[in-house]
């Protein structure tokens, strides 16, 4: 009986083990994974920084939509969040609320150090191109009158 106990205590602590390692690597796996991705993540956020700039200037001072409102943005949905339900005129205003409307999926910027300065040049961007108007972008994106 003896020896059937150290047996079942020593299973137990070898899965345990085993369990302990199996967790180890994952969360080292998961950290390797996220240091990786991080500047493709940054960098796809500067293009369409400049994408919704483009937009922007094109379309009178109002801000896209939707992904399809931006040109060629496959590659940059897995990467970068923009929120489409914002007001220019707020956005304006608020020196702040740009910083946060277009940003890398992780929601924070380690490698691109520029990111603060081109997203204040967006404000600048919708601060010119502004029609009249509320300041949201329209349902069809047309021209203000």
């Amino acid at each position: 009986m003896n020896t059937s106990r150290r047996r079942w205590t020593f299973s137990l602590r070898t899965l345990l083990l085993v369990f302990i390692m199996v967790g180890i690597v994952a969360y080292c796996a998961t950290g390797v994974y996220q240091w990786k991705e991080q500047p493709a993540s940054e960098y796809n956020t500067v293009t369409m920084i400049r994408r919704v700039g483009q937009y922007i200037s094109s379309n009178h001072g109002q801000w896209p939509m939707s992904w399809t409102d931006i040109t060629d943005v496959a590659f940059a949905r897995r990467h970068v969040r923009i929120r489409f339900d914002v007001d220019t005129a707020e956005l304006i205003r608020d020196p702040e609320l740009i910083q946060t409307v277009i940003t890398p999926i992780s929601g924070e910027y380690h490698t691109y150090p520029h990111a603060h300065s081109h997203l204040e040049e967006l404000r600048g961007i919708l601060a010119a191109n502004r029609t009249t108007g509320s300041g949201q972008a329209s349902a069809t994106n047309s021209p203000a009158p």
